[in-house]
Order: C-alpha cells, then structure tokens, then sequence
C-alpha cells in the first residue's frame, strides 16, 4: 500500500450526531473567507458532543482561487533520503576529527567505519578505538540497524499513534502529480466538465475543466465557479537509474524530479470566473451530453439551471480547447468530442442538436429555477450518455431531505418537471444514480438505512427493490459503468458494502468493508477499472481499493498471528491521501486515467495516485 499525503498531526474520530438536522451534519461552519494562511483548529468540548466541528476564522479575505505548492519551506528539510543527517556529518568528518587516533586506523579506515565511528560518538561522546576487524563488523551492524529504524514508514491511521516527538511528512513519491489550491470559500460539492482535448490522456502536462459551488457566510455571497486548470505537470520524486534512460527524452520530459519540488517554470495554471448564486450550493452537476448546462441543488431548497458556456469560452479564446473557435465553429453548442461516457469513451450519439432553451429574463445564465421541493437537499443525478441513447432520454433526478424525489424530462425545448413525487422514502434523499445501461432505471440512497431501486415507468412512483443496506444512514452509492450489476454504498458507520444487483433481492452484499474511522462522504468507481474504487470519509482520509485482489496464503498466515484485526491492513487497500480536514467530495476525471480531484473544507486536491490502475 501506498502512504498518502500525511500532513496532519492528527486524526479524531468526527461522528456526525442523530440529533442534528440533514443540513447541519452536512455543512461546513465557516464565517470569514479562506485563505492559505490560517490554521484550522477544532471546536471546544461542548461542540464535539454535539458531532459538529467549528473551525476558527480566516484572516484574510481571498478573491480568487490560487494553487498552493506541497513542496514550500515546511518540507524543504524534509528529503525522501533520510540519513541526510548522516551525510551531512560526514562531510564535515575530515582528518581533523582524526588527529586522536592511531595512524593505522587512519589509514585503514573506510566510509563504513567513519560511519560507525560517528554513531560511537553521538552514543557515548566519545570515539573507541579498535583495530580488531570483528568490532568493526559490529559497529557496522549497529549503524545497519540504526539506518533501519529510522526509514521512513507508512502512518495509519486510526492505528498507528504519534508519539512525541514524531511528525508525519509528505511523500513525494507516492504520487505521480499533486496539486492544491484554496478558494474564497469552501465547496461542497464540484464536478469535472468535460472536454473535447482527447479521450485516455495520459502525456503531461495536463488540462482539465471543472465546476464547484460555494458555501458562503450568506445566501448572497455564494457563487459558482467555472475553472480551467493546465500545465498540471508530474511532482513525483523518483531518482533516476541508468536503467530509466533512454533515446526518447521527450516522453519522460518531467517524470523525474529529486528534490520534490517540481520544476519551478513549470507552474501550474489556474483560470476561474465566478457567477453569483442565491443559497449554499449542495450540490452542482455538469450534464453529460450538454457539458457547459450545470445544475444545483440550494440550501434554499431550489435547484437551479445554468448555462456556462460563455464562462468557459473565456477561457479558450484563440486556443484549441473545451470552447474554442476551432471547436466551435462547426459546433454552436461546443460540445462536439465533449460528450463523454463515464468510463472516458466518446459518445457515439450526436447530442448537439438537443433543443434546450436557455433563454431567460434576465438574460443571465441562470435559465431555469425550480421551486417544487419543500425542502433543501443533496441528490441530484444525470442520466448518462450509456444510457441516454437520443434527447428525449435525457432526464435529471432530484432528492430532498423530506424524502421526495421528483423527476426531469426535456420537452418542447424546455425542462419540464413531474410535481408527482417519488415516494417511499422514510428519511432524507442522500443520494441518486441513474443505471448506466437502463435509461428508465435509477437508485436511491437515504437516511433511513436503506438502497431503493425505481423505474420511471411506474406510474405509482413507489419503489420496485428495497434493501436494508447498513446499520446506520447510507450516505452514497456509485453505479459501476463497467460492469453494469455492481453497485457500491458508503454509510454513516464507516463501512462500504458492493451489491450484485442480479441477486439484490437476496439482499446480501457480496463485499463488506469497514475499515474508516468515520462516515463515508463520497464513493466512486474508477472508470477504466472495473474492480477499482475511491472513496472518502470524515476520518480525513481518502483511499483506493482493489476489489481484485485476494489475499495469499503468506498473507494469511502473517495476519492470523497480529493481536488484533486493526493490526493489518486490508490487501485491497491500494493507496491512502491524507491531509485534507473534513472531505466532502471526490471524483474521477473520466478523461485522464487514474487523475482524481477532492474538495474539503481547505480547498481542492488535484492528484494521480502512483499506482498501476
């Protein structure tokens, strides 16, 4: 398993309380705009019972977005090489420190036994001499086995405590790219937009598109921001063997870099537009087959229509990109090669002849304002393009926290939605997927513990499958786009469970994984991957896990032997990122192989996991 990015001195166990409403134990508190200079501190003894984290007040105001660098001063002196403290003694270990000893031993004396000489010296205070070659190869194997302890090793958390004096460090060479950036104010939900720059992209730099939504101190300071990043270049470090040269230099241009800190010309690009929002966005949606149409779901219990499409052209004027003139002009709607499915293929279905009016008023770009839900919520879900197989299939779902889902149909060159409500919900709409194969088939996630599974055809709008899925809330579910049967649900109790929906009525998950300390925010499979999945959760952790991989007999045998089941480590797990505080959100870009991206209430996360998925 792969060690994430450990930068946090800490990890607590944040379990939202039953007592809160659905708003409060999914919001951020925050009152003052973000910046990358503040801290963030918890909340006293009496905000910890409730289940809520407060945080205190960043100073500064910050009007725009901006990358951070991973690799400033706080890791300068903290190299992967971690007996720097002992070359940097020996370079200064000259034939000054020597003029004590026997002139033999001067002569005589290698690399290996300065090195044992000097651990002599920081243990006792004091040099021994010792011409016996049997006391040398002592010396030797206590410095071997000092070298040994202190390499770096992988922290788990939740499992490994900090003793005092330790502090976690960054890992350069766990990711082949890692990017962050703050914004103004924190986002709880963002999306990838899609983009006609190639299907599988796996040469840096990279460029990528996306949308978020603020959550702001006040309904009117929230706002939608649309964002172009590019010239994302690999951070990994990684030392260079001769092995690794070759003719072609070009294709390994960035793929080394021994300091960790990047090429410093090389930095990445962030371009950002704003466009106001009424209410705290919940969550925003870039449609499938129209990329630049973004839907949001309000704390003011409206969801809203948007089109961006101007936003992003700003981006791209005389460039070939999502929205450029070279893009454009045989397409109108700049879609073209953007409508993408979410395993990263292109569409084969011609979406740029869909009559959707954006007009409005206002002429602003927000063309479509439904007010029918009674109250705020988080789901909300396109059908994708697998499933959509022409316009008239192109339908959007909406959940709200009194547990109505109501449905979207495109008719007459407008949204038109069904004020008849799905109804068997007993608690809160979490969360929503459209299968990626049955464009009349979607699933629900809820707060009453349970998954559903619906057809729009039923004219009843009850529910056709109801399974108890876990103990406590189910939080979020993903439809695997692969293999079109599995399904997988993250709860409140930490655990994430995949279902094979061709034996749902059974209702026993063929996986069942508890390994987080805290409840499950996001889930998501890999779209090129088919056993492959990331999910988040509030013990501030994200991790990859290969559904794949079974354990050996080695394995077996090594693990029965641990005290404890919290002694090992799941041979599933691939990779942990750390780092972050109070994760809401994650997804894969369905574009870029492997390139994952994470909002949380510091900002975004931008990174490619080094692992071979």
């Amino acid at each position: 398993m792969k060690g994430g990015n450990n930068t946090s001195s800490s990890t607590k166990k944040n379990k939202r309380s039953h007592s809160n409403t659905q708003a409060e134990r999914k919001r951020l508190h925050v009152s003052t705009p973000l910046n990358s200079s503040s801290k963030i501190e918890k909340g006293d003894s009496e905000d910890a019972t409730r289940g809520e984290t407060v945080y205190d007040a960043r100073e500064e105001q910050l009007s725009r977005l901006e990358f951070e660098d991973p690799y400033e001063d706080e890791f300068e002196s903290e190299e992967l090489v971690e007996d720097s403290d002992i070359d940097s003694d020996d370079d200064s270990f000259d034939e000054d420190d020597m003029q004590g000893e026997n002139q033999d031993d001067a002569n005589t004396n290698d690399n290996a036994r300065r090195l044992s000489e000097m651990d002599l010296v920081r243990r006792n205070g004091e040099t021994e001499e010792d011409d016996d070659d049997d006391d040398m190869n002592v010396d030797e194997n206590r410095v071997a086995s000092k070298d040994k302890q202190n390499q770096p090793k992988i922290w788990r958390a939740g499992i490994d405590p900090i003793e005092e004096g330790e502090e976690l460090q960054f890992d350069g060479s766990a990711y082949i790219m890692y990017h962050q950036m703050t914004s103004e104010w924190p986002c709880l939900s963002f999306d990838f937009v899609s983009d006609d720059l190639g299907q599988n992209r796996m040469r840096f730099p990279h460029t990528l598109y996306a949308v978020a939504g603020t959550q702001a101190d006040s309904v009117n300071n929230n706002k939608i921001i649309a964002m172009k990043m590019s010239d994302l270049h690999k951070t990994q470090t990684k030392e260079k063997t001769e092995d690794d040269s070759s003719d072609d230099d070009s294709d390994n241009e960035n793929e080394y870099d021994v300091t960790g800190k990047g090429k410093r010309d090389d930095e990445p690009i962030l371009e950002h537009t704003s466009i106001p929002h009424r209410g705290c966005i919940n969550r925003i949606r870039s449609m499938p087959h129209n990329p630049h149409i973004v839907a949001t779901m309000a704390d003011t219990g409206n969801v809203n229509l948007y089109n961006l499409e101007a936003a992003f052209h700003t981006f791209d004027i005389d460039k070939y990109g999502m929205f450029s003139e070279q893009s454009s002009s045989s397409n109108k709607t700049g879609l073209g090669k953007a409508a993408v499915n979410a395993n990263g293929t292109s569409s084969s279905t011609d979406f740029t002849s869909i009559p959707i009016n954006t007009s409005s008023k206002s002429n602003g770009p927000n063309f479509y304002t439904y007010k029918g839900h009674t109250t705020e919520g988080y789901a909300l879900d396109w059908t994708p393009l697998s499933s959509a197989k022409n316009s008239s299939a192109v339908k959007l779902v909406t959940g709200d926290n009194s547990g109505k889902i109501h449905l979207w149909n495109i008719r007459e060159s407008n949204f038109d939605v069904d004020n008849k409500a799905f109804t068997s919900h007993t608690s809160s709409v979490e969360d929503l997927q459209w299968s990626p194969s049955e464009s009349s088939v979607f699933m629900s996630a809820s707060a009453d513990n349970t998954i559903r599974v619906w057809d729009i055809r039923n004219q009843k709008r009850t529910c056709m499958i109801t399974v108890e899925a876990h103990e406590e809330d189910v939080n979020v579910i993903s439809w695997n786009h692969l293999v079109n049967y599995l399904v997988v649900s993250g709860s409140d109790d930490g655990s994430f469970k995949v279902w094979d929906l061709r034996h749902i009525k059974s209702k026993t998950p063929v996986a069942h994984y508890k390994w987080h300390n805290g409840p499950i925010t996001s889930i998501e499979w890999h779209p090129q991957d088919e056993s492959v999945l990331t999910l988040s959760s509030a013990d501030n952790q994200v991790s990859t896990w290969d559904l794949s991989v079974e354990e050996d007999e080695e394995e077996q045998a090594f693990n029965s032997n641990q005290k404890s089941q919290e002694d090992t480590l799941p041979p599933q797990l691939l990779f942990v990122h750390q780092g972050q505080s109070n994760i809401k959100e994650l997804h894969y870009h369905r574009q870029i192989p492997g390139l994952l991206m994470t909002t949380a209430y510091d900002g975004f996360n931008v990174f490619k996991p080094a692992i071979g998925v």
